[in-house]
């Protein structure tokens, strides 16, 4: 299967932000000094097409309004406007961690510091388990916390409705050998 040329995609990305009515002309500029950075800096270039597409899409909901004179409530509508677009809560997180990345970069933030405009924002999907990896290569506090996150109906059974990542990799003393898709549980036998 061929892979996405992300290298093309994001050399594409001021050409669309520049034809856009939309966005303000200090924006457009910005943005593309942003990929520039983030490119220099060994960012992957499929995260800047992500971040340039999620932020061309902030610019243009900023309109004439230039990023350079906003403020932490000027960003607060935008990431308002964001929710009520009314998308699934992953790509809610992704629109706020290109925001940020960018505030940090346009303020020239030092290390993992924040700037005010950006500082109130948490994301919502994770839940605080971003860390949290699949049971099968999960090793000690992180695999006790995975299994104290599971529901078990009974000995050996996880509830796939309540399993992290909507999947079941099973007890890692036994295989996981039986599934029972009327009552959507996976069972190991002893």
């Amino acid at each position: 299967m061929p892979t996405a040329d992300y290298s093309a995609k994001v050399e594409r990305v001021p050409e669309v932000v520049n034809e856009s009515d939309e966005v303000h002309l200090n924006n457009a500029a910005l943005l593309h000094d942003y990929r520039r950075d983030k490119e220099l800096n060994g960012m992957s270039a499929a995260t800047q097409q992500r971040n340039l597409s999620y932020l061309k899409k902030l610019a243009e909901q900023a309109g004439d309004e230039r990023f350079v004179d906003m403020d932490a409530d000027d960003v607060k509508d935008l990431v308002a406007w964001i929710h009520d677009r009314d998308l699934a809560d992953d790509t809610v997180d992704i629109y706020k961690k290109a925001n940020r990345s960018f505030w940090r970069w346009l303020k020239d933030a030092p290390g993992n510091e924040t700037p005010d405009e950006v500082a109130w924002i948490e994301l919502t999907n994770s839940g605080g388990n971003s860390d949290t990896l699949p049971e099968s290569v999960a090793c000690g506090k992180q695999k006790e916390r995975l299994r104290a996150q599971t529901p078990r109906s009974g000995p050996g059974q996880f509830n796939l409705e309540y399993a992290p990542f909507g999947l079941v990799v099973g007890d890692p003393n036994r295989s996981v050998e039986h599934i029972d898709q009327r009552i959507h549980q996976v069972q190991s036998d002893p």
